[in-house]
């Protein structure tokens, strides 16, 4: 992958993860089209996680710890028996490797898909290295996913993790990038 092509990824992931998604109203411009959007959208314009994926996760944590001035974080494996992931509709046995750098109110995610089929082996074998998605924390999966459909944006893949479940939707034609959608579920439920 080119330079160039590297750059612009970055440019539009710091585009995206600096720009609200939509209007924030001032004191003075509480108006009812703003409410409406905000209860219409995806329900949240706090970013979480941007990840990036990788073909090779100890070179990655090398450069990124080098770069950043950061310990290495743990690497953890993916469990695709407690996942229970679909990829395209499909059940998959998709594993990866994954490592978290802590970065403020934004954590860096890196992803080295291990093995099966899944979205992160897509976007490494269509685009190469470079930025996977940006993730959002939600609540409602269902109405989220359900929203973004009507909007033409289906879901890709989806999984579960201890205390909750991902959902990576097919945003890249509308947005230039991929989203996650993070839902931690209430332990007191």
């Amino acid at each position: 992958m080119g330079e160039g092509t590297r750059e612009a990824d970055w440019t539009l992931l710091l585009r995206l993860a600096f720009v609200p998604w939509y209007p924030i109203p001032s004191a003075h411009s509480h108006t009812q089209g703003v409410d409406e959007m905000t209860r219409n959208g995806m329900g949240t314009h706090v970013v979480t996680q941007i990840a990036v994926v990788v073909k090779d996760m100890d070179k990655a944590i090398g450069a990124y710890s080098r770069i950043f001035g950061l310990p290495k974080p743990d690497v953890m494996l993916t469990d695709p028996t407690n996942a229970r992931a679909t990829y395209r509709g499909v059940p998959t046995n998709a594993q990866a490797k994954l490592a978290f750098f802590h970065l403020g109110q934004v954590d860096l995610e890196l992803i080295e898909p291990v093995v099966g089929d899944s979205v992160w082996r897509e976007v490494l074998d269509r685009r190469g290295e470079g930025v996977h998605h940006i993730a959002f924390q939600i609540k409602g999966t269902d109405g989220v996913t359900d929203f973004l459909d009507q909007n033409g944006i289906p879901t890709i893949q989806q999984g579960q993790y201890t205390g909750g479940m991902y959902t990576y939707v097919d945003s890249e034609p509308q947005l230039g990038v991929m989203l996650e959608l993070l839902e931690n579920f209430d332990q007191d439920a």
